[in-house]
């Protein structure tokens, strides 16, 4: 580039060590580092979750699994980084000069006692100044500028320029409709986990699990990503747009996160009335309208002491529907206990002690008995209704014992 005729204003000349270079790697790696650690932090927080809800062991591994990635891709980006900058033997070679202006700067970078480059940077094309301790690092057309701070006047205008034109040139903040816009997104970001968690709790489904409606976080999901593309477009328009980034990368990988959480966690339940139907019949009672029910078949899986589990199902009422219910249960010639006997203990199923009840009815399948015990020893098949005053909730158990008189 053509050469000021005028005397520049401040005149510098700049040598590098290995590691002054090594710092600088640390610092431009950074970023990354905080970002790898938030990631890792939202699949411990996916972790915990899934021990704490008890979902199927594949969602901890992949939340193990994508935190173990994150952290080796991380670390191996981090050392690349930094031993790229340590290793760049031609900075190492050679001497920068700096010479300042009142709208640029010139740099010639000598090299065995040549001038290998010149280059002219006006103060308009500064994208970003970062300040560490040592250094100032001016971003301006791709390329990071390394301006030593100790070897600067004590009132450098240098300095002082960038700083200034930082301030000036720097992405500012959104003005008018951007800034709404922007305040907007980043606002919807935040909360759309909110209503998100509303929608998936008041979608009609067989079961009262949240965990089948978890699909529905996926299109909250296009909130922040439209707060990405659109802090994207502010940034084309030299506006401040990092936050926002920021927030709707986080929120999306949260809302994404959980929504797939529905095409992972299976649900082992069946909903069908049948075992309800079943009960009615059986039992001789009427059970009230209810709001879903959860049937699970034991299948050969669960082996009691004295015998095994076959089907249990949770049936789930209103408070509304079991008011006259609840009011019969107490009434004359009810077939509901509200304590087992002790004498009754042996023909009691031990899944009993893992739910809460107020009444309860056993019934032998085998001699049709309701709350009596067998007349002789021997394998019984059982069916047992626990009901809940306080849940509004029916515990239904099928199972088989070993019965000793």
């Amino acid at each position: 580039p053509k050469e000021k005729e005028s005397a520049p204003l401040e005149s510098y000349r700049f040598t590098y060590a290995r590691a002054d270079l090594k710092s600088i790697g640390i610092r431009m790696a950074m970023p990354l580092v905080i970002i790898a650690a938030a990631v890792i932090a939202l699949m411990a927080l996916l972790a915990v979750l899934a021990v704490a809800e008890s979902y199927p062991p594949i969602i901890i591994i992949f939340a193990v699994a994508a935190a173990l990635a994150t952290a080796v891709a991380a670390s191996k980006r981090f050392v690349l980084t930094v031993r790229a900058w340590a290793s760049a033997d031609h900075i190492l070679e050679s001497t920068y000069y700096y010479e300042a202006y009142s709208d640029c700067f010139l740099l010639h970078i000598v090299r065995g006692g040549e001038t290998v480059k010149s280059t002219k940077v006006y103060y308009s094309e500064i994208s970003k100044v970062v300040t560490t301790p040592g250094f100032l690092l001016v971003f301006a057309a791709g390329q990071c500028y390394l301006i030593v701070r100790e070897e600067l006047a004590e009132r450098s205008s240098f300095a002082a320029y960038i700083g200034k034109r930082r301030a000036e040139l720097a992405p500012k903040l959104p003005q008018g409709k951007l800034r709404i816009i922007s305040t907007c997104l980043k606002v919807a970001s935040i909360v759309a986990v909110i209503p998100a968690m509303i929608v998936a709790a008041v979608i009609p489904t067989e079961s009262l699990t949240v965990a089948s409606n978890m699909w529905v976080f996926l299109p909250f999901a296009a909130i922040p990503i439209a707060a990405i593309a659109f802090a994207y477009y502010l940034q084309s328009k030299n506006c401040r747009a990092t936050s926002l980034k920021v927030i709707g990368a986080i929120m999306a990988v949260i809302l994404i996160a959980f929504g797939c959480i529905s095409f992972f966690v299976k649900d082992p339940y069946t909903h069908g009335g049948e075992a309800v139907t079943e009960a009615e019949s059986l039992l001789g009672i009427d059970i009230p309208e209810y709001l879903a029910v959860d049937n699970l078949d034991w299948g050969e899986a669960e082996q009691l002491t004295r015998g095994r589990l076959i089907k249990t199902s949770a049936i789930y009422f209103t408070s509304s529907a079991v008011s006259d219910f609840e009011a019969a249960i107490d009434g004359e010639g009810s077939k509901w206990l509200n304590a087992i006997p002790s004498a009754m203990v042996g023909i009691t199923p031990e899944y009993s002690e893992s739910v809460e009840y107020d009444y309860a009815i056993i019934y032998n399948v085998d001699t049709k008995q309701i709350n009596e015990l067998p007349a002789e020893s021997g394998s019984y098949e059982f069916l047992a209704a626990f009901y809940s005053t306080e849940e509004d909730m029916m515990s239904l158990v099928r199972y088989t014992l070993s019965y000793s008189k």
